[in-house]
């Protein structure tokens, strides 16, 4: 039986159909992202209960870090550096993985996924403790809503 040396076509690392649907993702996180910086977005837990969330002044403190404030950033909510890490990094990987698989099915996966869910997890559970020493006065006390 005779062999064949037939060499597989490159994989194509980004199929085109696929960039596109993560440049619509990338878009979507910018406008999610521009949105409450713009002040077209209000946190409806303020809004509801007229009290602050575990979350309050991660806007302004994103805000501040735009402003290269890092004092006001801390000021605003002191987990925040890890909030935009984590966050960031999450938002980069499922723009990645669209534009690879076509889908962020394995979002969670291996050691890159497992690490970013673990640093959402902490971050907000930082925000939880935060939150509440907020209210016995640490941290500033409450943010205003």
């Amino acid at each position: 039986m005779p062999t064949t040396t037939a060499q597989a076509a490159p994989k194509e690392p980004f199929h085109p159909r696929f960039v596109r649907r993560a440049i619509f993702h990338a878009l979507g996180f910018a406008a999610i992202l521009a949105l409450p910086l713009a002040g077209f977005f209000r946190c409806p837990f303020a809004l509801l209960f007229h009290v602050p969330c575990p979350g309050c002044g991660t806007t302004r403190a994103l805000r501040g870090l735009l402003h290269l404030d890092l004092a006001a950033m801390l000021r605003w909510n002191p987990v925040s550096p890890l909030v935009f890490v984590a966050g960031g990094g999450l938002a980069a990987r499922t723009v990645y993985l669209i534009a690879l698989e076509g889908d962020a099915r394995r979002l969670g996966q291996g050691r890159l996924g497992r690490a970013l869910t673990r640093g959402i997890i902490a971050a907000a559970a930082l925000e939880v403790v935060v939150w509440v020493l907020r209210w016995f006065g640490l941290f500033g006390g409450p943010v205003p809503v």
